[in-house]
């Protein structure tokens, strides 16, 4: 019985130590090569136009094309200070982030207003602000008057931005 005892500690032992500092080494390498994203005071460039499907009366986003926008990454949310009075609760998946920026729906009309994005490298920020509309039979003139008559629904435009950490 030892003998046997003996031969099982010999061939396992060994194999699995390995095969464990093996899958610690690779965690460990990937966990290093993917940076933190990094908080702070970021000056944005916004695109001054929307483009997409969505055939906007005003095709102007509405935005200073220069912008100062606070983000403060925390684990798997952040906060956006997109101005001094604004704060938007994202989500943040590794470098990617998602903030909602006033979407609303009711049974007839659905408005999703998303900026989303990801950062790049040390100290970069880039992304787009979304705009999505859709409505059912009754709600679409109230969509069409707010936004353009010539809205074919659903419809999606975007605006881009990207911004460097101050």
């Amino acid at each position: 019985m030892t003998a046997l005892a003996l031969l099982i500690a010999a061939c396992s032992s060994p194999v699995e130590d390995s095969a464990t500092a093996d899958t610690a080494a690779d965690t460990t390498a990937d966990t290093a090569s993917t940076p933190a994203p990094e908080g702070g005071a970021y000056v944005v460039e916004v695109a001054e136009q929307w483009s997409g499907d969505c055939e906007f009366t005003d095709p102007s986003t509405g935005q200073a094309p220069e912008q100062e926008w606070t983000l403060a990454p925390d684990r798997d949310r952040m906060v956006l200070y997109p101005d001094f009075w604004t704060v938007l609760t994202c989500t943040l998946s590794g470098l990617e982030f998602d903030c909602d920026d006033g979407s609303w729906a009711t049974s007839r009309i659905d408005v999703s207003r998303r900026i989303q994005g990801s950062f790049s490298g040390a100290d970069g920020v880039d992304g787009e602000l979304v705009v999505a509309l859709d409505c059912k039979k009754d709600g679409c003139d109230q969509l069409q008057s707010a936004y353009g008559r010539h809205l074919e629904f659903p419809c999606t435009s975007t605006a881009g931005f990207s911004g460097v950490r101050r």
